[in-house]
């Protein structure tokens, strides 16, 4: 897993964009991006929907029943990530 390895990478090498901050701040998060990877701004990247729908989406579409388990293996994931696990 490229999780496990990112600590070895480069400083500077990657960049990481959470859901709620690409749907909260769309413009400015792909302007990061763009800048991150050295390619031009085109308002163009904001025709693909981002919208709030999508957060909290993995609730609906894993069975309740087996959020439990799943939060389990992504707890310390989501920890490292900053969400409240």
């Amino acid at each position: 897993h490229w999780w496990e390895d990112r600590d070895r990478l480069p400083d500077g090498s990657f960049i990481e964009v959470g859901l709620e901050e690409l749907a909260d701040r769309t413009d400015s998060t792909l302007r990061e991006v763009c800048g991150f990877l050295n390619i031009d701004w085109d308002p163009a990247v904001l025709e693909e929907d981002v919208s709030r729908p999508n957060k909290g989406r993995w609730q609906r579409d894993i069975p309740e029943a087996a959020q439990p388990a799943v939060l389990d293996i992504l707890k310390p994931y989501l920890k490292s990530m900053g969400y409240a696990a």
